[in-house]
């Protein structure tokens, strides 16, 4: 699915949207911080709306705790 994004929205109602070619390396990110709270949920997350195609996609509504480990993942993406 090259060229299409997944919207998240995070708890606290500002949006991440992160392109299809990056999608892997977040969930692979979520699986190194797999022990914090949330991030399990959040990779299976990740990988169920990368199988969608482009124009069945809605946002996905994050919890608290899947909001601060998708940015802390999302995080070490660019570290």
């Amino acid at each position: 699915m090259t060229g299409g994004s997944v919207t998240f929205k995070l708890d606290d109602g500002e949006t991440l949207i992160v392109p299809d070619d990056e999608l892997r390396r977040l969930y692979d990110s979520l699986w190194e911080i797999s022990d914090d709270a949330g991030a399990v949920s959040t990779a299976a997350l990740v990988m169920d709306v990368s199988r969608l195609h482009a124009y069945a996609r809605r946002p996905v509504e994050l919890t608290s705790q899947q909001t601060a480990v998708l940015r802390k993942a999302a995080a070490l993406l660019h570290t």
